[in-house]
């Protein structure tokens, strides 16, 4: 929900900056990069995720966890991947239950 807000004031912003006095083009391009690059991450039980393109990363966990089960979706989004360090500072953790909708484990995802 916080992704959708933040994408459609930046959306704003770029359609108000067409409208200023030139050079509004550099403001625009700076806009639309943000808008690509600005990762914003929310948290799903004990997991930490961004969404991008309609899609999952797993990126975090909290510490503490023992068990972790991704699921198949979150906000509706197939969950599809699990980020670098993902699961580096779980030094409790024994079990990852991993969905065939997982495609992609970074090389030090787990």
């Amino acid at each position: 929900m916080k992704l959708k807000k933040i994408n459609a004031v930046l959306g704003l912003l770029i359609v108000l900056s067409l409208f200023a006095p030139p050079p509004h083009l550099p403001v625009v391009m700076l806009l639309i990069a943000v808008m690509k690059v600005c990762a914003i991450s929310f948290t799903y039980g004990d997991l930490s995720y961004t969404i991008s393109d309609g899609e999952v990363s797993i990126i975090d966990c909290f510490t503490s966890v023992t068990n972790v089960t991704i699921p198949l979706t979150i906000e509706r989004y197939p969950v599809t991947s699990i980020g670098n360090y993902a699961f580096k500072d779980c030094t409790n953790l024994t079990s990852i239950t991993i969905p065939d909708s997982v495609t992609s484990i970074w090389l030090v995802g787990i």
